[in-house]
């Protein structure tokens, strides 16, 4: 389903969010956006850089998204995305803050059409199941004067397709990817993994790290013996046909092969 168009913001041009009166005017423009993004069921802020601060955020957005942390109008942007570096266990902050900035740069460009930051996460759902979201966040053309740019940023739940261990964050300016990184979990929490012993982990690793799964031994400090005894029971409890293709697996998932 397409984002929230900004468009739906035409009424806001003009405001100057700095200014207590205009910020109420926002508070009334933002009603037309609410009832489009209810339909579509999606949730937005409205946020900016300069100074880093929350305007504005959906009635809705707490509920739909499952975020657990404080969440209003005026809290600084770092608070928030601090919020959900914790309730993600993942350092989002740190791979989405440099494209913002990013973002902010090119957004100035007087021909550049509509560049935004994409990117997905997952969150615990009310059932304890991993839901996943698609956040995508363009510049607002409000031409206030102050702040200098108001950044929209819009959720959409994406229940209907299989959570992945690694998330794509991506800067995208008219279909041409600017910039892209990536945020996964440790390799350790990969699903795969999760009933192997501490010895058959520390095998593992040293395969994966190398990039060489037919390699010297010594440096694990095991006999050959029980370096292939481990081997065995990895391809075991994984149900894959053999080593190559577990570190295969693990290096898609985490965006290491693309």
């Amino acid at each position: 389903m397409p984002f929230l168009d900004i468009s739906a913001f035409s009424s806001a041009y003009g405001v100057n969010l700095e200014e207590t009166k205009h910020f109420a005017i926002l508070q009334k423009v933002c009603q037309l956006p609410e009832l489009i993004a209810r339909h579509s069921s999606q949730v937005f802020t409205l946020f900016s850089l300069a100074p880093a601060t929350l305007l504005y955020v959906s009635e809705y957005y707490q509920a739909y998204t499952g975020f657990k942390g404080h969440i209003q109008a005026g809290m600084s942007l770092n608070t928030w995305l601090g919020d959900l570096d914790n309730q993600l266990g993942l350092p989002l902050s740190q791979k989405l803050m440099p494209m913002l900035d990013c973002l902010h740069a090119v957004a100035l460009h007087p021909i550049r059409p509509k560049p935004f930051v994409v990117f997905t996460y997952c969150m615990p759902g009310a059932k304890g199941e991993q839901v996943l979201y698609h956040q995508q966040i363009c510049k607002l053309p409000l031409y206030q004067a102050k702040p200098e740019m108001v950044f929209l940023s819009v959720v959409q739940c994406l229940d209907y397709i299989k959570p992945s261990f690694s998330h794509e964050v991506k800067l995208i300016d008219n279909s041409t990817v600017l910039l892209i990184d990536r945020l996964a979990p440790p390799l350790k929490k990969h699903p795969l993994l999760q009933n192997l012993s501490p010895a058959e982990w520390k095998v593992l690793n040293s395969i994966y790290q190398s990039g060489e799964v037919e390699r010297d031994v010594s440096p694990l400090l095991m006999a050959e013996g029980t370096i292939k005894s481990h081997r065995k029971h990895i391809i075991k409890k994984t149900g894959l046909p053999n080593i190559e293709a577990l570190v295969t697996i693990l290096r898609m998932d985490m965006g290491t092969i693309i």
